[in-house]
């Protein structure tokens, strides 16, 4: 888990363009961003001989919209999302936007670091 220093970095991150002109695009790109440079550096430190190729689709496989929608479900962000009709929040583009802000959101907040470790914790998780 992890607590916000400043909440308005977790409301832009669920919120959707939809609903606000402060809304969690920029913080989508930085969260992509800190998910792929996490897996890369979680598989290069257990396997140091590991390709581009392995790298790229194993960062691919668990950043993708199908994977982090899901993950974006289980700990109840589809609940979260502020959005206006027609946007659909339990879509899997909306879901994994939010999931991938809200890393973003805890680095601007935090450190990518930390960013990073929220990020594996959930990824561990029994309820993901």
């Amino acid at each position: 888990s992890y607590k916000f220093n400043d909440s308005t970095l977790l409301q832009d991150a669920l919120t959707h363009s939809s609903y606000s002109r402060h809304n969690n695009g920029p913080l989508h790109l930085l969260g992509v961003s800190i998910i792929r440079a996490s897996v890369y550096k979680h598989y290069l430190a257990k396997n140091r001989d590991a390709t581009k190729e392995e790298l790229e689709a194993m960062s691919s496989s668990l950043s993708s919209t199908t994977a982090c929608a899901r993950r974006a479900s289980g700990l109840g962000l589809d609940k979260l999302i502020r959005a206006d009709a027609p946007v659909d929040r339990k879509s899997d583009k909306v879901l994994a936007v939010a999931f991938h802000a809200l890393f973003g959101a805890i680095a601007m907040d935090g450190s990518a670091d930390q960013a990073m470790s929220v990020f594996w914790k959930i990824k561990s998780s029994a309820v993901i």
